[in-house]
């Protein structure tokens, strides 16, 4: 989370208070930083990876049909959202029966891809819970910062925006925010020396 708060210039700022949600394959990151350090964070086993095998799992006890994780990966870039107030969306979905072995298509639409992110929310929310209150007002102003890959999910940041009762926003360009930010850090390595010293 710091590298990507970084990666997003954060860091440019002499006090910020922000929440920075990086949400990737196989794990979501969850941080609240200040001032370049770390307050408070936490690590969710549960990442872009989930919402595939949610939906393999989804498919085969709904409709049957038995895909695998990149079908999964292309149908929610397709018509994945969370936001129940977005147009509906069909695609047709190409597998093989789960009793019959057989090839089947179906058809799927943007209501069946309505992830439950429980997960992620209750992380989010756990994360505010333990925020110092001065730092509060400043996640409010800068809002919840949504990078990885997962965070291009359509609709998510307003449902977070809505059960948080916080801003929620997607970065330019959230699968790079982490590598930019690395980069940048390297580059800027005595400037961070005092911030590593403290996450080690």
């Amino acid at each position: 989370p710091l590298a990507a708060a970084i990666g997003t210039d954060l860091d440019k700022a002499e006090e910020v208070g922000a929440m920075v949600v990086d949400i990737g394959g196989g794990t979501t990151d969850i941080a609240v930083v200040c001032d370049s350090g770390v307050v408070v964070s936490e690590s969710l086993r549960t990442g872009s990876d989930t919402l595939d095998e949610a939906l393999i799992q989804y498919m085969k006890r709904k409709k049957k049909l038995l895909i695998g994780p990149l079908t999964a990966e292309d149908l929610k870039i397709e018509v994945g959202t969370v936001d129940p107030r977005s147009n509906e969306e069909h695609a047709i979905v190409r597998g093989r029966h789960s009793v019959t072995g057989l090839p089947r298509a179906v058809e799927i639409t943007s209501k069946d891809m309505k992830f439950a992110l429980e997960s992620i929310i209750e992380g989010i929310v756990g994360i505010l819970e333990k925020t110092p209150p001065e730092l509060l007002a400043q996640i409010n102003d800068h809002g919840i910062i949504l990078t990885g890959g997962g965070a291009l999910l359509r609709g998510l940041d307003r449902m977070i925006t809505e059960r948080t009762g916080r801003p929620a926003y997607v970065v330019d360009h959230p699968r790079y925010s982490v590598i930019l930010g690395t980069g940048k850090a390297l580059s800027e390595l005595h400037q961070l020396r005092d911030t590593l010293e403290e996450l080690r």
